[in-house]
């Protein structure tokens, strides 16, 4: 009797290695990704990158970092051959960007590499080295004279071509997109890192055109050309440290994005997209911003040795904390004192400086503080600019309202309030329970006991197995539209929440009485005498947060005497 064939066999070391390759190389974007990282670990200060076809015909990425001596030429291309660590014990002590070892040789085995490095400490008439490898031709290594100007000005560095990606692999070449959103695929990427890397230049090419170019510069000004040049804005900065974890954020308050690439995260020095730390940073500005739209921000946070495993993702782009929930009181402390006070210098946008005459177009004479009957602390009323403006004197300071985002953060937080109120004491029965279940070990005694927090916001809930819980009614202000995702976020939401006043505000809830607070707010170009914006500013003063209306739109600027200076050319004595 004949045996069966076996089903089980070895796959072949190249088809391995790009099943492999799959894990860490998706498109152009991410092969520029893992080699400008390795340029930021050899300590470039100055890192090109050119495409040709979006990246996948031609991707090259020069940098003057330390280079390579030709013992680290042989094994480079070598898997998990790395500089980085030594040991598993090193894991929990990363200061470096790459550290699997998989980027080089995962790129080897979908494309054409060719690597030329010479040393910074290399003898003065020492060539520089050059290193071709593929998919299908061997190593080999080859000195090569030194060209003047190689490494981005410098006699030493790295230069990394990449040719033909995925050439021979039609399957992945048809999951590729056009050739405009791989080179912006590729922009955001060395956006992103150079957001935590300022002190390095950075170039992008795609064919003979230069996408972009950062000159080496503070922190600060690089975040503000990056992520408030268009909307005309500058950040706030703050940072604290709590626990032995240090954190600081930048934020361009007033702008406000449809999507999240300009929310940033940094981790240790690494640019990641963690979707825990995502929700985290945006809980405290959730209440500025309408469903939809989404702060611009860099958040940078450094945590001790042991409390983050980096290693949780092929391509490094995801952590594991080992206390998630801290990340919501962090979040917290960092930015609800730059979001809820009144505004600081929320300074008038630069392009006010190009406008040519500035007319102040005042509707009403200017009103003193007796007949503004306003309280000198609580800011004096001077005048009304194109039936839309209120120009308030508060503390020494000028500042410009507009009418409209005033009234509506004013009425959105009365709103609020009330819809809130009656969340606590009006609840709607359901004709039959909702089900929601949760992830394997989820739903444990910690969890279950945050759910009598849920039954005094309105809602009757009980665990009935190990992985499911059961809403028999909702506040009758929340409505049924999406009903069972909007639980299931909120479920994701107690789980990670510290406090009860974390879990009780819910987006749909937020977009109506947003909404309504608009409806029924006071619009630009209507008349308001000075008294009744004597009140509205008062009751500004005393929002939670001020300095935006929910849409996001600021309510205040201040009018600097540095500003006026600008806007007419010349410098006070």
């Amino acid at each position: 009797m004949s045996q069966p064939a076996p089903r089980i066999h070895l796959l072949p070391p190249l088809v391995a290695e790009q099943i492999a390759a799959g894990e860490v190389i998706e498109r152009p974007a991410s092969v520029v990704k893992e080699l400008v990282e390795n340029s930021l670990d050899a300590q470039a200060n100055s890192v090109r990158v050119q495409l040709d076809e979006g990246g996948l015909a031609t991707i090259e990425v020069t940098d003057d970092g330390r280079g390579m001596i030709e013992s680290d030429l042989e094994i480079c291309l070598l898997r998990h051959a790395t500089s980085k660590i030594n040991s598993i014990q090193d894991l929990d002590h990363l200061k470096t960007l790459g550290f699997r070892g998989e980027a080089l040789p995962s790129i080897a085995s979908v494309a054409q590499i060719n690597i030329v490095s010479r040393a910074a400490t290399s003898l003065t008439d020492a060539p520089a080295l050059q290193i071709e490898a593929s998919y299908q031709a061997p190593r080999r290594i080859r000195p090569i004279a030194t060209q003047s100007g190689l490494f981005c000005g410098s006699v030493h560095g790295t230069r990394v071509t990449v040719l033909g990606l995925f050439s021979h692999l039609p399957a992945r070449l048809k999951f590729m997109k056009s050739v405009q959103s791989e080179v912006a695929a590729v922009r955001e990427v060395i956006e992103r890192l150079s957001l935590a890397y300022p002190h390095v230049r950075f170039e992008l090419y795609s064919g003979n055109k230069a996408i972009l170019s950062y000159e080496a510069s503070d922190e600060k000004t690089r975040i503000d050309a990056l992520l408030g040049a268009e909307e005309g804005l500058t950040s706030v900065h703050r940072s604290i440290s709590v626990g032995g974890i240090e954190a600081e954020v930048y934020w361009v308050r007033g702008a406000s994005v449809p999507h999240t690439r300009k929310l940033i995260q940094i981790v240790n020095g690494r640019v990641i997209k963690d979707r825990v730390l995502q929700q985290a940073l945006l809980n405290p500005l959730r209440q500025s911003f309408l469903p939809g739209q989404f702060p611009a921000l860099v958040a940078k946070f450094h945590f001790p040795a042991g409390s983050i495993d980096i290693n949780a993702h092929p391509t490094k782009s995801e952590i594991r904390f080992r206390e998630p929930s801290i990340l919501y009181r962090i979040a917290s402390e960092l930015l609800l004192p730059i979001a809820s006070p009144m505004p600081q210098a929320q300074t008038a946008p630069t392009n006010f400086s190009h406008s040519p005459a500035f007319e102040f177009g005042v509707s009403s004479p200017i009103q003193y503080q007796t007949e503004a009957a306003i309280l000198p602390e609580q800011g004096r009323y001077l005048a009304t600019l194109f039936n839309t403006y209120w120009l308030f004197l508060d503390s020494g300071r000028y500042l410009l309202v507009d009418q409209h985002a005033a009234h509506e953060r004013v009425r959105f937080e009365k709103l609020k309030k009330r819809a809130l109120t009656r969340t606590a004491i009006s609840s709607q029965r359901l004709l039959e329970p909702t089900l929601v279940r949760l992830a394997e070990g989820v739903l444990d005694d910690a969890f279950v006991s945050k759910l009598p927090w849920l039954r005094d916001l309105g809602f009757e809930v009980d665990a009935i197995s190990e992985t499911t819980v059961a809403f028999r009614s909702i506040p009758s202000a929340w409505g049924e539209r999406q009903m069972a995702t909007r639980l299931h976020n909120l479920m994701e939401k107690l789980g990670s929440a510290d406090t009860p006043r974390e879990v009780h505000w819910d987006e749909s809830l937020f977009e109506k009485v947003a909404m309504e607070s608009c409806r029924g707010s006071i619009k630009a170009h209507d008349s308001v005498s000075p008294i009744e914006a004597s009140f509205i500013f008062e009751e500004l003063r005393g929002c939670e947060n001020p300095g935006s209306c929910p849409h996001g739109r600021p309510t205040t600027y201040e009018i600097t005497e540095g500003r006026l200076e600008q806007w007419f050319q010349r410098r006070a004595p």
